[in-house]
């Protein structure tokens, strides 16, 4: 009976992953990308091609390059470096894995960072586009970034009485939006 158990039991964990075995690639969508250290979480997309008659994974890692390289959990995080696309979700020829990925604002003005993303592994698929650059701009040098956070503004009523809040000062960090570097958005609850 133990024998019987055993077997079963093997015959299960194989069917716990069925790798595809179809023609599929995957693949960075680009192979450079620029990101603000002050941005939010931002994907980044791994690309699926080909039809799939099973499950398809990659594994990432991280790699400080260039002249002033990033260190992940210093410079950036990413919440997993192992991405997959499960058979049962496949309903369509192409599809893409998200790479989520978190710069850190160090508050110090640096020369830009960079860090090579590579996709090490891929089981049921073939790599197309293995490396990705990110570079982390620095957004400390900019005069219009350094007012963006939480600041504590102090003044005087007429009453003699003495004026302590905190506020959130905010704006756009896209150099592309219109509204950077002309306007400011200021947080002050319970100001007055």
């Amino acid at each position: 009976m133990l024998t019987v158990a055993a077997v079963l039991f093997a015959s299960c964990s194989d069917d716990d992953e069925t790798l595809n075995s179809m023609q599929t690639s995957v693949g960075f969508e680009t192979e450079a990308i620029a990101i603000k250290e002050n941005a939010s979480m931002t994907k980044l997309p791994i690309v699926i091609e080909g039809y799939r008659n099973g499950d398809v994974s990659v594994e990432i890692t991280a790699e400080g390059t260039g002249a002033n390289p990033a260190k992940e959990g210093e410079h950036f995080r990413i919440t997993d470096n192992t991405l997959s696309l499960l058979a049962e979700n496949d309903t369509t020829n192409n599809a893409t894995l998200y790479i989520e990925f978190q710069p850190v604002d160090d508050k110090v003005i640096n020369d830009n960072r960079e860090v090579t993303l590579t996709i090490a592994t891929a089981k049921g698929a073939t790599v197309k586009t293995q490396k990705l650059v990110v570079t982390l701009r620095d957004n400390d040098a900019a005069f219009y970034e350094k007012f963006h956070g939480k600041w504590v503004i102090t003044g005087v009523l007429n009453d003699g009485t003495e004026l302590r809040k905190n506020i959130t000062i905010s704006g756009a960090i896209d150099e592309e939006d219109p509204k950077y570097n002309k306007e400011l958005t200021v947080n002050a609850p319970q100001m007055l």
